[in-house]
């Protein structure tokens, strides 16, 4: 399963979601703390080993080194179907705009069966929500190519021999769309995290209504640094300390939303 926390930037979701991950791995859960913020900074808080407790830092440009490593020959292959040009074309396409962010979510995909739990740190709500929307777009997307590949086939004079087809290659894509669109609306809930002021707890109750629009699972919501103004299913009052001093002083408040487990 899959536990997502987002909100806008800077309402804590990193603090909250480090709280959640020790708790899930001390519950003796194999827990997986992955953070797909642009700048992320699960490495200042954990600084030691922690049993049952893995810490991945996953950001966009890891999603374009590993793009091109598994699928940067194939995209090669299907683009000189087409056209006759060399493969520095890749280096290219991996930069282009929303490649990185179709691919990102196939990470959660990858390390599904790594654990048992795996809590995920999201960038700001508004880059969360475009790449959510970008994954549930892809798929038709893909469909897409391969109706407008199927148009053209029999036209197609510049096939490597040895390569794949571009039919199998666009098909082996929507089955990984549809993959991970199926792991975040069937195996992903969501926490919304807001703090206690007003235009917060409206922009998150804008960021809920959106996921439950995409048909995705919302728990419920966080009031972090709260001050008695607004009432949300889990209530966390403002903390001094270094991070992770203040992790711990979040842990309390979230303990019992974790189902118990014997180690």
């Amino acid at each position: 399963m899959i536990i997502s926390l987002v909100g806008k930037g800077g309402v804590g979701k990193t603090s909250i979601s480090s709280a959640f991950a020790l708790e899930y791995a001390e519950s003796g859960y194999d827990t997986c703390l992955i953070s797909m913020d642009f700048m992320p900074m699960t490495h200042y808080i954990f600084n030691e080993k922690i049993d049952r407790l893995s810490i991945i830092e996953y950001t966009e440009f890891d999603a374009q080194k590993e793009w091109k490593k598994k699928y940067g020959e194939e995209v090669y292959n299907l683009i000189s179907s087409f056209f006759s040009l060399g493969p520095e074309i890749i280096e290219h396409i991996s930069k282009a705009p929303g490649i990185a962010d179709e691919f990102l979510l196939a990470k959660l995909l990858d390390i599904k069966n790594d654990f048992d739990i795996i809590i995920w740190d999201t960038a700001a709500s508004s880059s969360t929500l475009h790449l959510l929307v970008t994954e549930m777009e892809f798929y038709e997307h893909i469909n897409r190519d391969i109706k407008f590949y199927l148009s053209i086939k029999d036209t197609l004079t510049i096939i490597k021999r040895g390569a794949k087809d571009p039919l199998e290659i666009l098909e082996n894509w929507k089955d990984l769309a549809k993959n991970v669109w199926n792991l975040i609306k069937n195996d992903t809930n969501f926490w919304v995290i807001e703090t206690d002021d007003d235009l917060s707890y409206i922009q998150g109750k804008e960021i809920g209504k959106d996921l439950e629009h995409m048909g995705l699972k919302v728990n419920g919501y966080i009031m972090n640094r709260y001050k008695n103004k607004h009432i949300e299913n889990i209530m966390i009052p403002e903390f001094e300390g270094n991070s992770r001093e203040i992790v711990e002083k979040i842990r309390p408040h979230i303990k019992e939303f974790i189902p118990k487990k014997l180690k």
